[in-house]
């Protein structure tokens, strides 16, 4: 079981949360809404820290949900061992 730590984890009930699609503003989407050297800041940091990146629109709505461009394009460990666990959960986010 994957452990719940802080308040913006996406991990609930043992599992992982995770966009079950991309939203309008995709990270990963020429549609973004930050720049290129942004992301690229907000992707080293989420290597650094070994941690993934939360989809903007779930933390608006005061959720935290894993990207799924992050959990389809990026390497996390994390993402991998809950997936292979069948610990990934697809929520909906807002639009």
């Amino acid at each position: 079981m994957i452990s719940r730590r802080h308040a913006d984890n996406a991990v609930v009930n043992g599992k992982l949360r995770v966009c079950a699609k991309r939203c309008s503003q995709c990270l990963f989407t020429d549609a973004k809404i930050v720049g290129d050297d942004r992301k690229l800041a907000l992707l080293a940091e989420c290597r650094r820290t070994g941690k993934y990146f939360l989809c903007h629109k779930s933390t608006i709505a005061g959720t935290a949900v894993v990207c799924r461009g992050f959990y389809d394009e990026q390497e996390s460990a994390l993402c991998q061992v809950a997936q292979r666990l069948g610990l990934v959960e697809f929520v909906q986010v807002p639009a």
